[in-house]
């Protein structure tokens, strides 16, 4: 499954929000996570998306749930707060293709 959040992130907020996702990053990849990026919209100026890799759904819920320390939230929830509009979520399940 991959999981895709889109930030839209003022100028004068980017540092800050760059230092505050490579925590978010780490605590991706240590709570399950496989693979993680950071990307910037080509077309849409301030606008950023994160991507990341993780098992099956039940593994994502444990990753947002019971594997989240109180200074994971707290790093989350830092890099959501320099958003205006507040990020938005996306999870995306793989398409079964026909044999």
């Amino acid at each position: 499954m991959l999981v895709e959040t889109v930030y839209t992130i003022a100028s004068e907020h980017e540092r800050e929000f760059l230092e505050a996702m490579d925590h978010v990053r780490r605590l991706r990849l240590r709570t399950g996570g496989s693979q993680w990026g950071l990307y910037r919209d080509g077309e849409t100026e301030h606008r950023v998306v994160e991507l990341f890799a993780v098992g099956p759904w039940d593994e994502h819920l444990r990753q947002q749930g019971e594997r989240l320390t109180g200074t994971d939230k707290k790093l989350q929830e830092r890099a959501g707060a320099l958003c205006d509009p507040p990020p938005e979520t996306s999870h995306l399940i793989a398409a079964d293709l026909p044999d």
